[in-house]
């Protein structure tokens, strides 16, 4: 969620050329980094507890 916040405070400081498909991006990334760790951070778990 940082990068949204920070996105948003250059968005008021400077104009960008794209600004639609940095946010879509931003987006991307949390939402993509979400449903990875989602997938993953069980099985990763229970590999760490079994050793």
């Amino acid at each position: 969620m940082l990068a949204d916040v920070d996105l948003s405070y250059a968005a008021t400081h400077i104009e960008f050329v794209d600004k639609g498909a940095l946010w879509a991006l931003a987006t991307f990334t949390i939402f993509a980094s979400t449903v990875i760790h989602g997938l993953t951070a069980a099985y990763t778990v229970r590999v760490l507890v079994q050793e």
